[in-house]
């Protein structure tokens, strides 16, 4: 999320002296609006492994025979291949079947075989396992980043309060400068008046005065824009800790898909192993 830029201070307007006889009214300085931290980078988010996918997750290459793994359940599956391989491997399998089907010199083959289904459930439950970690640990990124995205709101909306303030203060500021303008004249013109003239002239500067006064006031309430400042400041610090956070489920996320990098390629080269077994002996059925 970017940083609200900080709203350039106004320059405080010089008093203009006042003539012999009348007190001076005070120009007060607008503060200046606190520049709001910087928010933290957030880091990216390793992608979380889909279920299905040609060479997903075992490190082999896209010339490797097509294979599908059910195992009953329908929301999961074992896929080397497309997804036409994928629809006809279901087909062949039937719903919430258990099978492997895959491919071998042109032919496909089909292992019902309990004892060898079971045997590739064990090699694969070890990365499966790791899959599961890594979608829990998407989704808690994915619930940061919509912590993080709601902090990001929060801060523009104050930043868009905090640049009306200033836009607020700067407009007060001109306006005061117009006042002791014309109270500069006023005070020059009474110089020499004498009875009713002298009188309004009296009137009006007292008047000038009071709107002086009442912009002052306004200019120095400091309550609510010292209130965004730190709220701004408390936002930043917030963003920072999700951003620590989300640092550290990417490397969580990072160090399981290297672990499932290393799990898949030796479970697929014994997977591989198993398959030549099963068509040695027969249990590897060929399919028309």
């Amino acid at each position: 999320v970017a940083p609200v830029a900080p709203i350039a201070p106004v320059p405080p307007v010089v008093p203009v002296p006042v003539l012999a006889g009348t007190g001076a009214v005070p120009a007060t300085p607008v503060a200046a609006v606190a520049a709001v931290p910087a928010v933290p980078a957030v880091p990216a988010v390793p992608a979380v492994p889909a279920r299905f996918g040609r060479g997903h997750a075992y490190g082999h290459d896209e010339d490797d025979e097509a294979f599908v793994v059910l195992l009953g359940d329908e929301d999961e599956a074992l896929v080397n291949g497309t997804g036409g391989d994928f629809a006809r491997a279901k087909r062949t399998i039937g719903p919430r079947g258990r099978g492997v089907w895959f491919e071998r010199d042109g032919k496909e083959y089909l292992v019902r075989d309990e004892g060898t289904l079971r045997k590739v459930e064990a090699l694969f439950a070890p990365a499966r396992d790791l899959g599961r970690r890594q979608g829990e640990l998407g989704k808690r990124q994915g619930e940061l980043g919509r912590q993080q995205g709601e902090l990001g709101k929060q801060q523009g909306e104050l930043g868009k309060q905090q640049g009306e303030l200033g836009r607020a203060h700067g407009e007060l500021a001109a306006r005061q400068g117009q006042l002791h303008g014309k109270l500069a004249q006023l005070h020059a013109s009474r110089i020499g008046s004498e009875g009713e003239e002298r009188e309004a002239l009296d009137r009006a500067v007292r008047e000038l005065e009071e709107k002086i006064h009442e912009l002052n006031r306004q200019m120095s309430d400091q309550g609510r824009q010292r209130d965004l400042v730190e709220r701004q400041g408390e936002l930043a610090r917030e963003q920072g800790v999700l951003a620590r956070q989300q640092g550290e489920l990417a490397r969580q996320q990072g160090e399981l898909a290297r672990q499932q990098g290393e799990l898949a390629r030796e479970a697929y080269r014994q997977f591989r192993e198993l398959l030549d077994g099963a068509l040695a002996s027969g249990v590897a059925q060929p399919l028309e």
